[in-house]
């Protein structure tokens, strides 16, 4: 898919950071002839992995850089998180970097500054805002120190770590990054078991705010009752901002095909569990208003108008319609909301749906989940080129069944507005600032969508 990239006076050299290639040259200058691992490794290529893109600001861009072991001839990897800063302000940004606590990379140094592009890289396990990565890749740590207490709590001091497997399972430079790690247990030699646990350390607090609600999920009825199948938090270490919880079985709901027939029979069974953790009443600090939604509506439509002013115009007249329509909506229900409904936090086993990444997990209007969901299945019918007709049928059977295990009574006026909202402030907004190729090409399409759904006109119930 070709990428379509704006014009950015600020960040001069974006296009150049978008292109692997040229990047290559740029971090094989920087990053190795310096260092003696020049004399070891040899840069073969590099990928985009996360793009965070803030027009006329800023971009972080995180790579892996795969290279070549000169002595064993084995292929190795590097990740990098590369910060692009306006004209002028990346050596000050730099100095204050290599002031921070810094440890040593697999390769490369910790942190490096590329003057001719405005540009600092950190070097994995190094971030400008989480400063815990290193505990979480730290194995023997792990393993010695932070495991045996989380297993004595919850298994009983018995219990003893035989052997571990650690892998990194996503990484959202200065945000969380998140491991999985497989041990293996025993108790006497013919007790044994396996266990699987996933950590996660974020840049601020926020982690043990999750972690409480996670644990109020976990004690609920309803998770007791089969009705709502969720993670059993296990730990959180204020000290790391680390979270650890206990895996569950199944695969991503995203990697079933949405005209797969499996897919709407899943989809009941998403929209029962989205309606059972409405319903599920938590004592939650966090809330999401319609005021909020509003704020971040209007927004995203003066983010448009920087990087596609040709959609502005009409996404204008949308956003007054839906500014004006919000003015309406009143007395919803109270629902414990997910807060970032889309395929991918969705697990399915054999039929079992279980609700995973609990990060955002706040009270407010149902409507505001079910319209964040249904304007993630518009966005992927686009990506795959999916009629929406067929998306139609597929918001219209969720709606259904969410109905059908629901206590209150839907409000397709409030869906509607949610979905088309959603359509701007969550979808347009990640296609412009993760630039992914294809999907400012898109905008045209999501801007229909918003407009037909403003207009009333979706088969929503």
């Amino acid at each position: 898919m070709v990428q379509t990239l704006p014009f950015d006076t600020v960040l001069p050299h974006l296009a150049r950071a978008l292109e692997p290639s040229s990047m290559k040259t740029v971090f094989t200058k920087y990053l190795l002839s310096d260092s003696a691992d020049a004399i070891n490794y040899k840069l073969e290529r590099c990928e985009i992995g996360r793009i965070k893109y803030k027009p006329g600001k800023t971009c972080m861009i995180y790579y892996t850089l795969y290279l070549q072991n000169k002595i064993t001839h084995q292929q190795e990897s590097q990740m990098v998180c590369a910060r692009f800063y306006p004209q002028g302000e990346s050596a000050s940004r730099y100095a204050k970097a290599k002031n921070e606590i810094l440890v040593n990379p697999h390769i490369g140094e910790p942190v490096v500054h590329i003057p001719e592009l405005e540009l600092v890289v950190w070097s994995f396990p190094n971030d400008r805002k989480l400063q815990h990565i290193h505990k979480l890749m730290d194995v023997p740590f792990l393993r010695n120190h932070l495991f045996p207490s989380i297993i004595a709590i919850h298994l009983g001091q018995e219990w003893k770590v035989t052997d571990l497997k650690h892998e990194l399972v996503h990484y959202a430079p200065e945000h969380t990054c998140t491991v999985r790690a497989h041990l293996q247990l025993r108790k006497t030699p013919e007790q044994t078991q396996a266990l699987t646990l996933y950590g996660k350390t974020y840049y601020n607090n926020d982690g043990a705010e999750t972690y409480r609600l996670m644990q109020l999920l976990w004690n609920s009825q309803a998770r007791k009752q089969g009705l709502l199948n969720t993670a059993k938090a296990l730990s959180y270490d204020p000290q790391y901002n680390m979270l650890w919880q206990q895996g569950l079985k199944g695969k991503p709901l995203i990697t079933t095909e949405l005209n797969d027939p499996a897919f709407k029979e899943s989809l009941k069974q998403v929209a029962r569990t989205i309606a059972t953790l409405h319903q599920t009443s938590l004592n939650c600090n966090r809330k999401a208003s319609n005021e909020d939604w509003q704020k971040k509506l209007i927004e995203v439509t003066t983010l448009v108008s920087q990087v596609k002013p040709e959609v502005s115009k009409e996404l204008v007249w949308i956003t007054d319609r839906l500014l004006e329509q919000g003015k309406k909506l009143i007395n919803h229900p109270k629902a414990t909301l997910h807060g970032d409904l889309h395929l991918q936090n969705f697990l399915n086993d054999n039929g079992t749906i279980s609700l995973i990444d609990l990060d955002n997990v706040c009270v407010g209007s149902p409507w505001q989940d079910l319209g964040s969901f249904i304007a993630a299945l518009y966005y992927r019918g686009l990506l795959e080129n999916i009629p929406t007709t067929t998306i139609d049928v597929l918001s219209k059977t969720f709606c259904e069944s969410y109905a059908l295990a629901s206590s209150w009574k839907l409000d397709e006026d409030a869906i509607r507005w949610y979905t088309a909202t959603a359509l701007i402030s969550e979808r347009m907004f990640r296609s412009i600032t993760r630039l992914k190729a294809g999907r400012l090409d898109i905008l045209d399409n999501l801007t229909d969508l918003a407009s037909r759904l403003s207009h009333g006109i979706a088969a929503l119930n």
